[in-house]
């Protein structure tokens, strides 16, 4: 049951593995558990452990006959104790890092921030030390191979960005990606995917099952892009957000908002299907991120003082705070998208 409640709520939002893949491997691991590789153990109690993650205390109790809190704090030690033992510190397993990957979201909303920052941290450097901050074609690796490695690392990275902001830092500064290096996560769906195949997929032109994954990625490009050019002009990352709240370049940038707004409704919103929690869930994180992005922009602090800004800019200030409100509590409350709540 933990694994079809895997596959319903953090599968989709994640795309950590690789689930027509994983499926046989769960289904032999369940038969026979005496022979069961260290590795897969750990990335099995990771799977549990999310999954109990994604659900409420109710939804525990109705489904797992157990409360939740009892039923996170043992698979997160079974977790733990399996990557342990599966010396993930020195691994150089795809399998173990995407047990801790997932780990890493099991604990993050119960380990302090900074713990998870600095665990995270620790992936990252794992990660590396096994070459996902380059791209598997580079590499000589298989086509399945390299795509894995592209989604675990751009997760990895988000993730690192995000807690890292939650911890206190500026916004987009630890969001270091270079596209040049490992390549986005191709839009294909998961059955087109499988070990063994010839070659890269090209990329769908409808939405995917990975349309999540790949949206949040090109958003993820595009601040990268953003940072990047303001380093070009010969400024410190670390004053990004200073720039984006003192109103510089203002009209330049909301060009380029209305441009990967443009691009994301042509890639995927134009498909989406608000009556699918997926597709819903997708089009209320563009929406939300685009007015996150713009109402820094036109922050009030760029402003002397209340009396000194503009009734227009007031205006449009207030519309995309009441927008940014609205799409985070649709997020929490719509009963479409329970099955991602942990993710908002």
């Amino acid at each position: 049951q933990l694994w079809q409640i895997f596959i319903a709520n953090i599968d989709p939002l994640t795309k950590v593995v690789h689930i027509p893949t994983l499926r046989p491997a769960i289904q032999k691991v369940a038969s026979n558990t005496e022979t069961i590789p260290r590795s897969f153990e750990a990335l099995m109690f990771a799977i549990y452990s999310a999954s109990v993650m994604s659900l409420n205390d109710d939804e525990c109790k109705e489904r797992l006959c157990e409360p939740r809190k009892t039923l996170l704090s043992r698979y997160i030690t079974a977790t733990k104790v399996a990557l342990l033992r599966a010396r993930f510190m020195g691994t150089t397993s795809l399998i173990v890092l995407q047990a801790l990957v997932l780990h890493l979201l099991s604990v993050r909303d119960i380990y302090e921030p900074r713990a998870v920052w600095s665990l995270t941290g620790v992936a990252v450097r794992i990660a590396q030390g096994m070459g996902l901050e380059r791209d598997g074609a580079f590499l000589g690796l298989s086509p399945f191979e390299t795509e894995m490695r592209r989604r675990i690392w751009w997760l990895l990275k988000t993730h690192d960005s995000r807690i890292a902001e939650i911890c206190g830092l500026q916004k987009f500064q630890h969001l270091d990606i270079d596209p040049n290096n490992t390549k986005r996560p191709t839009n294909v769906n998961d059955n087109q995917l499988y070990p063994g195949m010839p070659s890269t997929l090209v990329e769908s032109e409808t939405l995917t099952d990975v349309a999540f994954v790949a949206l949040r990625c090109e958003l993820a490009n595009f601040a990268v892009a953003r940072v990047a050019k303001f380093r070009q002009q010969g400024n410190n990352a670390s004053q990004w957000d200073r720039h984006l709240a003192s109103g510089g370049d203002t009209e330049e940038a909301d060009e380029a908002f209305k441009e990967i707004e443009g691009l994301l409704e042509i890639k995927y919103l134009r498909y989406c299907d608000p009556s699918q929690p997926l597709h819903l869930i997708t089009m209320l994180m563009a929406r939300a991120a685009i007015n996150t992005i713009r109402f820094l922009t036109h922050h009030p602090r760029r402003w002397a003082s209340i009396k000194q800004t503009p009734l227009s800019e007031r205006q449009w200030v207030w519309e995309v705070s009441i927008n940014l409100l609205e799409q985070h509590n649709m997020l929490q409350s719509n009963a479409l998208l329970k099955q991602f709540a942990w993710h908002a």
